[in-house]
């Protein structure tokens, strides 16, 4: 555990002056609408740290030193996103909120073939939720693309259109009794 301590006046002068700051651009930009959200197992460029467990659990997390292969991808997440799992045998979850409701958004979804016990035994169906209704693709596995170590990415051809409240969300679910799923990241953006 790291400690900072402040050693002089002139540090607690810049140090509210930095808070005084941060305040103000949080209140500027309270109520504007989002236009790209990036969630990730890891906190990193541009990505926040999301748990896809929610509600608590056991928040199962797996991931590799080696580079993970996403040359093939077009506009692939930074390598720390894809080297990190989150793997559950139940339901993952996610959402976001603050968009604006007369925009189009897409969703891609982030994932990697990082090792674990359980790889042989993913499969999953992704779904995402707007306010037009639900829609799903099922049997999506990053272990059969060639080996471990290898991203993938999973679009959503829909323009999707968040609800009244300016959200749109997800599940990642176990295709059948037994199966195992896996995610990354979750990307959201504003269609142009």
């Amino acid at each position: 555990m790291t400690q900072h301590v402040i050693r002089s006046a002139a540090c607690v002068q810049s140090l509210k002056a930095s808070l005084w700051l941060l305040l103000l651009t949080l209140t500027l930009s309270a109520g504007a609408a989002v236009e790209e959200v990036r969630l990730a197992t890891v906190t990193t460029s541009g990505w926040t740290f999301y748990p896809f467990l929610n509600g608590g659990g056991s928040q199962q997390h797996f991931s590799t030193t080696s580079s993970v292969a996403t040359s093939h991808l077009q506009n692939p997440a930074p390598q720390a996103v894809y080297k990190k799992i989150q793997a559950e045998w139940s339901t993952l979850t996610w959402g976001v909120s603050d968009l604006a409701q007369t925009g189009s958004y897409k969703v891609r979804i982030h994932l990697s073939s990082v090792q674990f016990p359980w790889y042989s035994q993913v499969s999953q169906t992704l779904t995402v939720n707007d306010a037009n209704g639900s829609y799903s693709i099922p049997n999506v596995t990053p272990y059969l693309s060639g080996g471990f170590n290898v991203g993938m990415i999973v679009e959503f051809p829909q323009n999707l259109q968040p609800s009244a409240q300016g959200e749109i969300g997800g599940l990642i679910t176990p295709t059948a009794a037994g199966n195992w799923v896996v995610v990354s990241g979750v990307e959201v953006f504003q269609n142009p």
